[in-house]
């Protein structure tokens, strides 16, 4: 056997063990049903008690202004929750946290969303609604397995180009903001069921006057029929003038137009082509 033959088998060898001893120390990720019934911890003090045992930790409203590193104690974490606390940016601790299944740091003054995001693999569901992010990096869209994605009321002015790569997406929730227009590969959703997309009513724009300033969306794109599993889509009180052709090919369950810019002609267009959808379609708000 020469040098180099015995080399690689050595090599091999020790390649195997170390794979093995990480899978023993890796926690195993929790089934959905398995996540739900986990025991909340509302305390970090509590946790540390037992870190090994804590799957959901609860900080909501907590006054954080930082997450405290031994967050990272908790190696079976796999939801945590931290709304409404007092971040002035996103905690990077919160990346190392790679077993995470749900993370809501919703309401938290969060104002931009690091690329290193797409370091949290198994994320489901991200809610980050309720913040001052403007801009999305395209690494979010590296998150295959991600089902829910809350962004409702920040400052996104447009999704990323390859929203396509979020393939497991369900529920996309992008309501008031100012995306005045809709990528071409969000057809490209193959598990889309609901899209959010409302917008405050006139009367409510001139009462919160930093929406008053945004534009609402405008268009939405012939891509859109491409979404086979769309069932709810909501564009209340946005600027959409118009729907695209043959939406009869659409299995939309839900749909809510009202305070659009769509006119008479072109409801009843959409009401003809889909007889079997709920359809809200209540007229712009008036003025006083």
């Amino acid at each position: 056997m020469n040098k180099y033959f015995s080399g690689a088998i050595a090599a091999l060898f020790i390649s195997l063990l170390i794979n093995n001893v990480n899978a023993q120390i890796m926690p195993p990720l929790l089934t959905e049903q398995e996540l739900y019934k986990a025991d909340f911890y509302t305390s970090l003090e509590e946790a540390l008690k037992a870190p090994n045992k804590v799957y959901i930790l609860d900080l909501y409203n907590k006054g954080l202004t930082e997450l405290p590193k031994e967050i990272l104690k908790l190696n079976s974490l796999q939801w945590l929750i931290i709304g409404k606390n007092d971040f002035t940016k996103f905690p990077e601790e919160i990346f190392e946290l790679t077993n995470l299944q749900i993370l809501d740091i919703s309401n938290s003054n969060i104002t931009e969303l690091p690329k290193e995001v797409r370091h949290l693999k198994h994320l489901k569901q991200l809610a980050l609604g309720f913040n001052r992010i403007q801009i999305l990096p395209k690494e979010l869209c590296e998150l295959s397995e991600l089902k829910k994605l809350t962004l409702k009321n920040n400052l996104i002015g447009s999704l990323p180009v390859n929203i396509a790569g979020l393939k497991s997406l369900e529920i996309l929730d992008i309501a008031l903001n100012p995306i005045s227009k809709l990528p071409k590969d969000i057809g490209e959703l193959p598990q889309l069921s609901r899209l959010d997309a409302h917008w405050l009513s006139p009367n409510d724009r001139e009462l919160f006057m930093t929406y008053g300033k945004m534009q609402s969306l405008q268009t939405l794109p012939e891509s859109l029929l491409k979404l086979s599993n769309l069932k709810v889509l909501d564009i209340s009180g946005s600027d959409v003038s118009r729907f695209p052709k043959d939406i009869w090919g659409l299995n939309l369950e839900k749909l809510n137009i009202s305070r659009t810019n769509l006119s008479e002609q072109e409801i009843d267009r959409i009401k003809k082509e889909l007889p079997k959808t709920d359809i809200l379609a209540v007229q712009k708000s008036i003025r006083y």
